[in-house]
């Protein structure tokens, strides 16, 4: 089996080649998209990456002849490249991974709202007409070469979405949400996959250490976690000597620091930001001192983060509008929602360890490697 992985340097990617490579070992060859200034490469283990492949006007050329003499091409995620590779291929057969950026961060594909109100307010003030960005984005075109525009490159992505035949995420929730709000429009092939299995969680972290009674606010510094609501939802509750830990070191920069500041306003000296990039270890450590988890997406986002702290046993508050939200409840799982399970501090309290170990169970069987691999090898094969 030849399989050829086109990927850009995401944190998570290493979870993915782990379960590939106990599905097909040694079959698996990874080509990493870089932009044009050839940054390092910063998340992907390089024992995965088998060339690195910085954007220039050959690279669909270049990816084409990749692609030519392999069984199957995975696709995780979608950008300009990967969109017009789908759109002119006819003869290989392609899985695409979704992320979910890709699809609610595009109005051709998603027009519901998925931000609160307060944040929707302070991503307006942010995307006013900037002349730093503007010359910025000159300069970058006279270096590196004319750049598609946003709204070329979202036409693209949606016109490869609907055209793809084989998609593969954690939940079938999701793939309702598609249908229902008309991203995907024609019959598709499913495969369940995810890119942390529950393996990868147990080698991770001892699970008989007891949880802290802090809290965990979101997953990165990006404003569809709606960080702000959550800030004035908390502000009138007696968090005691909990820190509100938010991590912050992965996103926009920017948005970063006004959060950082309305936290430091909001929330006192409960307010716990993680401004520097931390290893998954350490980042695992610092979950464990937290024993609830508040993750505002109104989309699926943040999935690994939210199965984690299930897993882990945390109480895990999430928006209803959250397709994981839904895939977590139908499970069985012990699992809240912000607005109707979060009233008071009392509700801050943290799981029994009965809840705790269902919660487990439950994981286990729905998303243990063995099963995982066993459904890369039934659909790849």
């Amino acid at each position: 089996m030849r399989i050829k992985h086109f990927t850009t340097d995401e944190k998570f990617i290493n979870g993915a080649m782990s379960t590939f490579e106990l599905a097909f070992p040694s079959q698996n060859r990874l080509y990493l998209l870089k932009s044009p200034a050839n940054p390092k490469t910063r998340y992907v283990h390089q024992k995965y990456i088998t060339q690195e492949i910085v954007k220039n006007s050959q690279v669909l050329d270049f990816y084409k002849r990749i692609a030519k003499n392999a069984d199957w091409v995975i696709i995780h995620g979608m950008n300009d490249v990967w969109a017009e590779f789908i759109l002119k291929n006819k003869n290989i057969k392609i899985l695409y991974v979704i992320w979910g950026a890709e699809i609610y961060g595009n109005r051709y594909l998603y027009a519901k709202n998925i931000l609160g109100e307060k944040t929707k307010n302070l991503f307006e003030k942010n995307s006013k007409f900037s002349l730093k960005d503007f010359l910025k984005m000159k300069f970058n075109s006279f270096r590196y070469g004319k750049s598609k525009s946003k709204e070329e490159v979202q036409l693209l992505n949606k016109q490869a979405i609907q055209k793809i035949e084989n998609i593969a995420i954690l939940y079938k929730e999701e793939i309702e949400v598609f249908f229902k709000n008309e991203i995907l429009i024609k019959p598709i092939n499913y495969l369940k996959f995810g890119y942390y299995p529950f393996e990868y969680f147990m080698d991770q972290v001892d699970s008989k250490v007891k949880l802290g009674n802090n809290i965990l606010i979101g997953n990165s510094s990006s404003y569809s976690n709606n960080h702000l609501e959550v800030f004035e939802h908390l502000k009138t509750f007696d968090l005691e000597d909990k820190k509100l830990i938010v991590p912050l070191s992965y996103g926009d920069p920017i948005l970063s620091k006004q959060l950082v500041s309305k936290g430091q306003n909001l929330l006192k000296d409960n307010f716990y930001p993680i401004l520097d990039f931390m290893p998954l270890s350490d980042y695992t450590k610092l979950m464990q001192t937290c024993n609830v988890v508040i993750m505002n997406h109104y989309r699926q986002q943040a999935v690994g983060n939210i199965i984690s702290a299930v897993y882990l046993g945390a109480k895990v508050f999430l928006n209803k509008e959250n397709s994981a939200y839904l895939y977590l409840k139908a499970l069985g799982c012990h699992i809240y929602e912000i607005t109707e399970d979060l009233n008071s501090h009392n509700d801050l309290l943290g799981l029994t360890n009965i809840e705790i170990n269902h919660n487990r169970y439950l994981l286990q069987n729905d998303i243990n490697q063995s099963k995982l691999v066993k459904n890369l090898k039934t659909f790849l094969n």
